[in-house]
């Protein structure tokens, strides 16, 4: 064993760690509820954090009130915080379930596109002679870890992640991933996301959060400015992958659903590309990206600072 997982491993036995295994440990008689009852408590849990994060509760507050036209701002938040919890409590059900004992009401549509490039599991689509890799657009949707296992039954998929700053719940999200994932690549891992594409991988790959101005492009985000990095389309044409948008929700019976369509560019990309091509571009893949959220917008993580680097001369955000 390596130092650096030897200190990991020592870091999740500390002692000022232990109180949160022991919320990890809770979870599993959560996750053993019927949905209904789940969903029920999250509710309730949802609430108590809305009245008790309030940094949280204005950073949704705020997203939710520029970016959406409706009236009662307060209902939706709080349901944001309840379908966010909810989301906490589906990580912990891939983490705790074995992969074949979870849910089947699920529907996915749209997964020979990702088939045709990969080798599959339980399916006829597999093209061992063609691999050429998918990059699969990202959204932070609140059902993601539970529609990532139920995608993995099917097909292996690789994603790229931003660990966690608390080493137990990393590795609970982790654990929980490796189950569907056939690689996880960390957030600066470029070279190895590159690698996979161009050996027929599938990745997840999101779009939809601040990294700052680097390597970035301001792109119309439910009309307001937002920082949108760029590098997917350096993946994109480095590799040759083919872009797929995923959208993925739960509908209000506990029933998953998961499309998949393909993403043609409205300009091409290739080492010839300007910064206005590369606009128009990200552009594009943003407009993905809201029409996802736009199914539901309760369910996508409004709690991120979406929106926290903008324009020179633009005042913050959040103030």
């Amino acid at each position: 064993m390596s130092d650096s997982k030897t200190n990991n491993s020592k870091n999740l036995i500390h002692p000022k760690y232990w109180i949160f295994w022991c919320i990890l440990l809770m979870t599993l008689p959560v996750v053993l509820l019927p949905y209904r009852m789940r969903y029920k408590l999250s509710g309730l849990i949802g609430n108590i954090i809305y009245s008790l994060l309030n940094s949280r509760r204005k950073i949704a507050s705020t997203n939710l009130k520029k970016c959406l036209q409706i009236q009662d701002i307060k209902k939706l938040t709080r349901k944001v915080m309840q379908e966010n919890v909810y989301g906490l409590i589906e990580l912990c059900y891939v983490f705790w379930i074995p992969t074949n004992w979870q849910t089947k009401h699920y529907t996915i549509n749209g997964l020979q596109l990702l088939a045709t490039y990969n080798t599959t599991k339980n399916t006829n689509h597999s093209n061992s002679n063609h691999k050429k890799g998918t990059i699969v657009i990202g959204t932070h949707m609140t059902t993601l870890d539970i529609t990532g296992a139920l995608l993995g039954k099917h097909i292996q998929i690789c994603a790229h992640y931003r660990p966690l700053s608390n080493p137990v719940f990393n590795f609970m999200m982790e654990y929980a991933r490796k189950k569907w994932c056939k690689q996880l690549y960390k957030k600066h891992d470029i070279r190895s996301v590159l690698k996979g594409l161009k050996q027929g991988h599938s990745t997840w790959y999101p779009i939809d959060q601040d990294y700052g101005i680097k390597h970035a492009v301001f792109t119309d985000f439910f009309g307001q400015s937002a920082a949108t990095s760029s590098a997917i389309l350096k993946l994109q044409q480095a590799s040759n992958a083919n872009l797929v948008n995923m959208s993925h929700i739960r509908d209000k019976n506990g029933h998953y659903h998961i499309e998949l369509e393909e993403i043609t560019l409205p300009e091409k990309n290739d080492k010839h590309t300007t910064e206005e091509t590369t606009l128009k571009n990200m552009q594009h893949l943003t407009q993905y990206i809201e029409q996802n959220i736009r199914k539901d917008p309760s369910q996508y993580m409004w709690v991120h600072r979406r929106f926290k680097t903008q324009p020179t001369g633009q005042p913050s955000f959040y103030e």
